[in-house]
């Protein structure tokens, strides 16, 4: 670093040295020289400066890292994604990067503010709001997909605002730091953040881009509630369970743990996201709301080949809507408050046996995909042993009344046969 002249220490005591300065600091680019005007961010490996171009004063944001393989990785991806139109592609504007002592940085155009500050600013969005978002972000991923890059860090902390006054919800997604390439992704590898985590990622499934479109589902699930979907979960196996209770699984046969974490959940199923928006405005946001919800079902389906593709959605009839839905001929707008968990969708009778069969059988699936996930990352050496005993002592318990309920066994005599091995998983 140097300021008129003058050089300073470590860039990784820059916040202090910026305190008790009063000579400008300055950060000399290959491109262009760098005004440092105080800083915004900080994180793991480095913090962001707000800067402006000596001579042109153009705001920009300086990302200054220290040196190390996840810089390397950064900047592949965005010399990558360099082939992508900012405007049209919804990705940050990647300026330039160069390096001062040991330190690498990273120079992209300055934004306004991230999507998670602007809902602790304003509150939760409605449809008609999420739809240009939406929009933008399928239209990003489309374009990743065609360049084999998946984000896997897609939250309300990596979309920010352009500017939201000139160009209302105008986006971009920043942060390729942990990005990988489809065709180098490592399966069973940990990474999304927790509450945006991909069922096959937790199980140690072979990595698609699909995994971005889980996360993206997720993102506009928090637009619109202002909370995390499953918020509560402190692990994989909470959060696993969230998904099985919201996707309208019972949870009779579920642990203690579960019910604690059910017991602040206001919904059953996707559809019961409008508790948190009382009741539609009119006919029209009645409407956005129902097409709202049903991509975000798509969106979010536990199988990933099933999952709908960035391309596919950006067909549905929320994302084709320009802002105002249809209105339906002496349509009522139902009242989302009559009954905290009641879906404004009709649900599809089932009979009782069926129903039953469908229960034990998707409770056998979470069971054996949980176990055989957990060793794979075993022998991947990415868990250890106590970590794979804790996952299995507790799908021992989840195991027990579905155990009795295929095998005949009473309950009683399969709760000593489970408690056995138990005991035998401690041991090991």
């Amino acid at each position: 670093l140097a300021g008129q002249g003058t050089s300073f220490g470590p860039l990784w005591d820059m916040g202090n040295l910026f305190s008790r300065v009063r000579q400008p600091i300055i950060l000399p680019g290959n491109r262009f020289e760098y005004k440092v005007k105080g800083f915004i961010g900080e994180g793991a490996f480095g913090r962001v400066a707000h800067c402006t171009t000596v001579g042109t004063k153009q705001p920009v944001a300086v990302k200054i890292l220290k040196r190390n393989i996840h810089v390397d990785r950064e900047l592949q991806m965005l010399t990558g994604i360099k082939s992508l139109d900012p405007d049209k592609h919804n990705v940050v504007r990647f300026i330039e990067a160069f390096t001062s002592g040991n330190y690498a940085c990273l120079a992209f155009e300055k934004l306004d503010r991230t999507l998670s500050d602007f809902i602790k600013q304003h509150g939760k969005l409605r449809a008609e709001e999420i739809r240009p978002i939406a929009r933008q972000m399928l239209v990003t991923l489309d374009a990743l997909k065609q360049i084999d890059v998946i984000h896997t860090d897609i939250k309300p902390d990596n979309v920010m605002l352009v500017d939201h006054r000139q160009q209302p919800f105008k986006i971009r997604l920043i942060d390729f730091g942990v990005a990988v390439l489809a065709s180098e992704s490592n399966e069973g590898a940990i990474m999304q953040p927790l509450f945006y985590r991909s069922p096959e990622v937790m199980l140690g499934l072979p990595v698609t881009a699909a995994i971005d479109m889980w996360s993206l589902g997720c993102l506009l699930a928090f637009l619109y509630t202002a909370r995390h979907l499953y918020h509560g979960a402190e692990c994989e196996y909470d959060v696993m369970r969230l998904i099985v209770h919201v996707q309208g699984q019972p949870t009779e046969c579920g642990s203690e743990r579960t019910s604690d974490l059910l017991k602040g959940l206001r919904i059953r199923s996707l559809s019961d996201l409008t508790v948190y928006h009382p009741k539609a405005r009119s006919e029209s946001e009645y409407n956005d709301t129902q097409s709202f919800l049903s991509l975000l079902r798509q969106m979010l389906h536990p199988d990933f080949d099933r999952r709908t593709t960035p391309s596919e959605a950006l067909h549905h009839a929320f994302v084709r809507e320009s802002g105002k839905s249809t209105s339906r001929p002496n349509a009522e707008v139902p009242d989302a408050t009559a009954g905290s968990t009641t879906s404004l969708i009709p649900a599809t009778e089932v009979p009782a046996g069926a129903l039953r069969l469908q229960i034990l059988s998707a409770g056998c699936a979470l069971l054996c995909l949980t176990l055989c996930g957990s060793f794979r990352r075993l022998c991947t050496q990415q868990v250890n042993k106590e970590q794979v005993s804790f996952i299995i002592i507790h799908c021992s318990f989840i195991s027990i009344p579905l155990f009795s309920e295929l095998s005949g066994f009473s309950l009683s005599r399969t709760h000593f046969l489970l408690s056995s091995f138990v005991i035998i998983m401690k041991r090991w």
